[in-house]
């Protein structure tokens, strides 16, 4: 039986890797999709994506779309947050210290992390470039980012000890409002907010 299993595991690597051969200069070649393929969420980041108002998660999947075209790899960090979440962080210094209501409570922000080579979210800005190509692609894409100043720089934030941080995967949806207080004005009730 194992010898069986093994000729026919054998039979269809060398089929794979023949029609492969066969088709590897056509557009969309097969080894484009197997790569496509590879490049996936995982459960944990579909679920964090799920939980997005509906609108903001489409665009979300489009800007990472996007961003797998030009060859970066994303990490879904945190997405919804209720309020006791967005109060735990604040507490921690890891966000603004004057926050009130922040754009994760409507389900309308995400934190995307570029991958490191061995797979892993790079949360502490080692590389400045893809943090930067995230932040850029996703203000093309209608986004707004908390990662740079419009002259490039580290836009920095103050936590609740008056400490500066910089929120380098923070990315929101805000259409169609003009303010946090429209949105939650609009949106708020559902999320206990209003």
């Amino acid at each position: 039986m194992d010898r069986l299993v093994a000729y026919v595991g054998g039979g269809l690597v060398l089929g794979a890797g023949t029609f492969w051969w066969l088709h590897r200069d056509e557009p969309g070649a097969l080894l484009d999709k197997l790569a496509d393929a590879l490049v996936t969420l995982t459960s944990s980041e579909t679920q964090r994506l799920e939980q997005l108002e509906p609108v903001t998660q489409e665009q979300v999947r489009g800007l990472i779309a996007e961003l797998e075209r030009q060859g970066i790899g994303v990490y879904v960090g945190q997405t919804l947050r209720s309020s006791a979440q967005e109060k735990a962080l604040i507490d921690a210094g890891r966000t603004a210290g004057s926050l009130k209501i922040s754009w994760h409570q409507l389900g309308r922000a995400v934190d995307l992390y570029p991958l490191d080579a061995s797979g892993a979210a790079d949360r502490s800005g080692t590389n400045i470039e893809a943090i930067r190509a995230i932040a850029t692609t996703a203000e093309q894409l209608g986004f707004r980012q908390l990662a740079f100043n419009a002259d490039g720089s580290k836009r920095l934030i103050t936590n609740a000890e008056g400490r500066p941080i910089w929120d380098s995967g923070h990315i929101e949806w805000r259409a169609p409002y003009g303010s946090i207080a429209e949105a939650v004005a609009t949106e708020g009730e559902r999320f206990g907010l209003a």
